[in-house]
């Protein structure tokens, strides 16, 4: 999960954003943006380290005790740690901060993984742990955003009700079709799912933007305006996945808010469509019986017709 805090946009306001980006993966995925002459605000600061192992949930409290707005940990995808088991380490130290974070009114997320169909040529439509989302809402940050997105092994959302000083706008959506799957353990030991009465089902929320500040204490100072931006899903902008879809561009425009520089949330340049034929599993059918077997037969015995024609004519 890539979660990030800051102040409430504003013309004036620039909050710091703080990155610690692992050398092998998140630090080599800015120089590619830096290659691809990609921008971002000026008030996020990046810092490299050497893998994210080292990364304790208390230096992320002391970032923000520092002056930072919001802190993003940006690691290789599981699986792919240079030091074997190194960002596994942070996963399992930084699996802390969501409850801490809810004390201050930062919504849940985990406990759950997003499910949804994908069509497969020739085999019909199939479960899946990738998905499209395409409900965005109105929030500024994605307002008009036109590009579908992918995301791997997501998880849901859970959003309390506004109160305590706190207002969540969800900002992505999964398609009617989705679920989050609460029994993990079947999911990724058998590989088997299937919706009921635990799970959520689609739409389900896997993204929203947060403003306000929770009112922990009623004598203290006013409430200080404050924002920020929870996705259920920690490598949806991983060198693996940047480039699917509309992924980048929906990156930068919650980082270019985040950052309150909402003059750079626009909509990148025309990329080119992706031609789409979707079949029903009988039309599929049709199309293996007829490449594979009928018209390779009719081929066979027009060539054996033409064969016959010319012995006979000698």
């Amino acid at each position: 999960m890539v979660e990030a805090t800051g102040n409430a946009p504003a013309a004036t306001f620039a909050p710091t954003i703080l990155a610690l980006c692992c050398n092998w993966c998140g630090y080599a995925g800015i120089d590619h943006a830096g290659i691809a002459k990609e921008q971002y605000p000026a008030s996020v600061r990046i810092v490299k380290v050497n893998c994210i192992g080292r990364v304790r949930p208390e230096l992320v409290l002391e970032a923000f005790g520092r002056g930072a707005d919001g802190v993003l940990v940006i690691g290789c995808h599981l699986g792919d740690c240079h030091f074997v088991n190194g960002n596994a380490t942070a996963v399992t130290r930084l699996s802390k901060m969501p409850a801490l974070l809810e004390t201050i009114g930062i919504p849940n997320a985990g406990g759950s993984m997003l499910i949804d169909q994908e069509m497969r040529l020739f085999a019909g439509p199939a479960l899946g742990t990738q998905v499209i989302v395409s409900d965005y809402g109105d929030h500024e940050s994605v307002a008009n955003f036109p590009y579908q997105t992918l995301f791997a092994q997501a998880c849901a959302l859970e959003l309390p009700e506004a109160g305590n000083g706190m207002t969540y706008t969800p900002i992505l959506r999964t398609s009617p079709t989705s679920w989050a799957e609460k029994d993990l353990k079947r999911l990724l030991e058998q590989q088997e799912a299937e919706p009921n009465a635990d799970d959520i089902r689609g739409p389900v929320t896997i993204g929203a933007a947060f403003t306000g500040f929770p009112a922990l204490n009623t004598e203290a100072a006013p409430a200080v305006d404050a924002a920020g931006i929870v996705i259920c899903d920690s490598d949806f902008v991983s060198n693996r996945m940047i480039g699917q879809v509309g992924n980048a561009d929906l990156a930068l425009n919650l980082v270019a808010w985040l950052s309150g520089e909402t003059d750079r949330i626009a909509i990148g340049p025309k990329k080119r469509g992706m031609s789409q034929l979707l079949l029903s599993q009988e039309q599929m059918v049709n199309i293996f019986y007829g490449t594979v077997l009928i018209f390779p037969e009719l081929l066979l015995l027009t060539g054996l017709f033409v064969w016959w024609q010319r012995r006979q004519q000698k």
